[in-house]
Order: structure tokens, then sequence, then C-alpha cells
């Protein structure tokens, strides 16, 4: 186990009073305090402790360091849309990935981390799923999924799915749902607020720019919290 922290702490500017650079000396002692004890931590066989809430009652476990069957591979992740054309829509495809499996094999790659191929309608590179059943039709068909499967597991190859469920794509057949009728089952999916005089709940700010919420289609006066791109929740 290897913690690693950065933390910057400015030196003592020219007419820094007393008072703040003690309060700096001090932030200075916290860290390197917390990064000795956690060194202190750091134990062969270092024993986690599981706490629940409610009464002090802890649990010890021992961590297994037995050898796992990913510990001696070599990863490497496919963007499927930028990999390999094979009919010339401009979009690489699963069919592109099965007739370079030679190739990967040759440069030592065990496993291949294989980006959202589901059916998006790739407002967010494919991480927007619409459908997590279905192979979208850019990428290939279940089939073309399946020989890859097979092609991969003859060349002791592993395939690991990038399996998006955190959050999904406004053409989700939940958010969907979760429009028609956000106080039913499906709306409790999706964070929706209800919002007063245009007040938001809060000031955060998605990965995409622009605040997290934005208007639930069909209600003026309730939003739903997107993380990310407005249309992949």
């Amino acid at each position: 186990m290897h913690l690693i922290f950065n933390f910057t702490v400015p030196a003592c500017e020219p007419g820094m009073t007393s008072r703040k650079k003690l309060c700096r000396k001090t932030c200075i002692f916290c860290q390197l305090s917390s990064l000795i004890i956690l060194y202190i931590c750091e134990l062969p066989l270092f024993i986690r402790i599981i706490c629940r809430a409610g009464p002090p009652t802890c649990k010890t476990e021992r961590i297994s360091h037995e050898k796992q069957w990913w510990h001696d591979k070599t990863a490497y992740q496919i963007y499927p849309k930028s990999f390999l054309d094979t009919n010339g829509d401009g979009i690489g495809d699963l069919p592109g990935i099965i007739s370079r499996l030679d190739y990967l094999k040759d440069l030592g790659v065990d496993i291949i981390w294989l980006s959202p191929v589901y059916v998006s309608p790739l407002a967010d590179q494919g991480y927007d799923i619409a459908d997590y059943y279905g192979i979208d039709p850019r990428f290939g068909t279940m089939e073309d999924m399946d020989r890859l499967l097979e092609e991969a597991r003859k060349r002791d190859m592993y395939i690991v799915m990038d399996l998006v469920v955190n959050h999904c794509s406004d053409e989700h057949f939940w958010f969907r749902e979760a429009c028609r009728d956000p106080e039913g089952k499906y709306g409790r999916f999706f964070y929706i607020e209800t919002v007063k005089d245009g007040k938001l709940p809060c000031n955060w700010r998605s990965y995409f720019g622009g605040p997290v919420w934005e208007k639930l289609p069909g209600h003026d006066d309730k939003y739903y919290l997107h993380v990310f791109h407005k249309l992949g929740l």
C-alpha cells in the first residue's frame, strides 16, 4: 500500500504577520505528521479496520496478498471509434479490433480494456449509454462482439468491458420515464430537485463547463444533476 499526497505550502512572504507565519508552519507540521502516520500504518501485513455506523463496532480483516490472475498481465486500452475502420464509414469498429488481435498479442498484450461500444448518441464519446444490452451499430453487431470474445480466447487474451454504471444518456429509458414522472420509480434513480425563483441547489460546475444542473424536460420548476455532459447524466 503506497499513499502519495501532493501539497504545496508557499514560503513566507515579506510583510507576512507572525500569526500568518505560525499558521503556515502549523499547516506544514500537520501535513508532515499525517504522512508519518500513514507511513507507520503501512505494515507488511496490512490490517484493514471496518467500522460501521452506530455503536463503536469494529472488526479486522487481513487483506489477502495471494497472487491474482491479472498481476502479471499487460493491459492495453482501445477506444474503438479511432482504432481501425473496416467498412469505410470513418468510425473504428469491432471487426477492426479483431483483425489486429495477432498484432496486439505479438506486442505482449494480455488484456484489452475496451472503451464503451454500447448503444449511445455519443454526446460524451460513448460514455453516455442509452442501452446497456446492445452494441452500437456504428461499432458492429452483437455477433461481432461474440466473435471478438472467441478470437481473444483462442489467443489466451482477456476482454475487459468499460462499463459505465454511474451515469447514462438522456435517451435511456430510465431517464425518459423520470421526465414523464419525476416523483415515480425512475425519478428516484436520478438527482432531481425542485427549484424556486431560479436558485439552483448548489454552485457545482460540470466537467463540460457550466452548472451541473439542467432544467428537466417538461418541468419548468425541476432540475436534474449531470456531472458530465447534460445529455449524459
